[in-house]
């Protein structure tokens, strides 16, 4: 294989015939494919590893070549020593690719804190040769890695592949440039590195925001680090004094983190919230609520009869900060509605026995759950015992939350003049010590 790769590249290199005939797009997909067979990943099946383990337990270390180059891949079970990790360093012949190559790639794999982690990051570097003009390695990845040592084996790693990140603002873009394959995306190094780069202040936003792009393309590979993606970023977001840019984020942020994470208020993936900080999930929350909010009002502008609901639009969006949950509930018309819109997140409970344009906003504030009906329904309020069971459902009977048990309700009566307003607001401050005035509702 060399020895054709190598004339491949003499003939790539050749000057004296004229560029139309050396073919040279052919010869560099020749020269492609065969780097690309030379780099391929192999990995021995788990019943090989657990033989070779053995044989090494056993003390027995005569060990044939193929056994050897297949020693890395055991070096980061629990059960090999620190001191057995050197040892088995110590009969590799880096001399030989292949091993280098193995070596390389369990650090890669298995990368974490660990001695046997320093152990490598230390010794592999010492056995890589820098390409020059007499020598070069015929695979890509080494070629590539030997002259980028500072940038995998540093103590600065993590610190340096952000910095690629925040560059090409590619993941693909970064791997190539390193000679890694596809296949390494889902290792720890580069995983680590993403939430790194995520938990890092220095990358702007906009940067954060394109690799979240490509981690969600490919949410298979990298659902074990959403988590910490989403506690990252959602402060980052949160803190980012460009409202436009906030904005974007945050609806960016919305839509790949209630797919991949789900909804923290309630369904079956709602537990992946619980490795997320109670700040991250609280922003979360209050994003959901003013999408909620929002989405509802796009759909009443569109479908109900009652001209004053700007007025409670703004009413409601001055309490904004201290609504926890949010559920809407659809007529069949305002249905057709919300899928009109199009938004990726809106997620709603159909309305039974009302009508088909008529829609209800279900939240809480403290203790307390309020409905606010589209169709000049009364403003009602429950304690949160009594009404828990609105939020997450898929349907309900509209007669369900009329005729549940409730401790107050009102009229929006004058709205221009801030009657109900006033009276509604006078009740969250008894009730839950939040205080707003007119200028917080105008």
């Amino acid at each position: 294989m060399s020895e054709i790769l190598n004339a491949v590249k003499n003939l790539y290199d050749f000057k004296f015939r004229q560029p139309q005939q050396i073919f040279l797009p052919e010869i560099e997909k020749i020269k492609a494919e065969l780097e690309r067979k030379v780099d391929v990943v192999k990995i021995p099946p788990k019943f090989e590893l657990e033989k070779i383990f053995n044989k090494w337990k056993s003390g027995d270390k005569n060990f044939s070549q193929k056994e050897i180059k297949s020693l890395p891949f055991i070096i980061y079970d629990s059960r090999i020593s620190i001191n057995e990790v050197a040892e088995i360093f110590r009969m590799l012949d880096f001399s030989k690719e292949r091993h280098l190559q193995n070596i390389i790639m369990a650090y890669l794999l298995n990368y974490d804190k660990s001695d046997k982690t320093k152990f490598l990051k230390k010794n592999i570097p010492m056995n890589l040769k820098i390409p020059n003009a007499n020598f070069t390695y015929r695979r890509k990845m080494l070629r590539e890695i030997s002259q980028k040592q500072e940038i995998i084996f540093s103590d600065n790693c993590m610190q340096n592949m952000s910095r690629l990140y925040s560059n090409w603002q590619s993941i693909n873009e970064v791997l190539s440039n390193m000679g890694l394959s596809d296949f390494y995306k889902s290792s720890n190094f580069i995983q680590e590195s993403l939430k790194y780069f995520f938990i890092n202040s220095f990358p702007g936003l906009s940067a954060k925001l394109k690799i979240l792009d490509a981690i969600n393309a490919e949410s298979d590979i990298y659902q074990n680090i959403f988590p910490a993606v989403a506690d990252a970023l959602i402060k980052s977001v949160a803190n980012c004094r460009n409202f436009e840019e906030m904005n974007r984020g945050k609806r960016k942020c919305i839509e790949v983190f209630y797919k991949n994470l789900g909804d923290p208020r309630f369904g079956y993936k709602s537990f992946r919230w619980n490795n997320i900080s109670a700040e991250s999930k609280n922003i979360f929350l209050r994003w959901l609520a003013e999408n909620d909010l929002d989405l509802f009002f796009k759909i009443i502008e569109q479908t109900a009869l009652d001209r004053m609901w700007s007025y409670r639009k703004k009413f409601w969006k001055s309490y904004l900060p201290h609504i926890s949950n949010t559920w809407v509930f659809l007529g069949k018309d305002a249905q057709f509605t919300a899928k009109n819109l199009g938004d990726k997140v809106m997620h709603y409970g159909k309305l039974l026995k009302g009508e088909s344009k008529q829609s209800v906003f279900v939240f809480q504030i403290g203790g307390y759950i309020f409905t606010e009906w589209s169709h000049n329904g009364k403003l009602r309020v429950y304690h949160q015992h009594n009404a828990n069971k609105f939020f997450g459902a898929e349907f309900i009977d509209r007669f369900d939350i009329i005729y549940s048990l409730y401790i107050e309700e009102w009229i929006h009566s004058s709205p221009s003049t801030y009657s109900w307003q006033n009276k509604v607001g006078n009740w969250l401050y008894e009730k839950c010590g939040i205080f707003k005035t007119k200028k917080d509702w105008e």
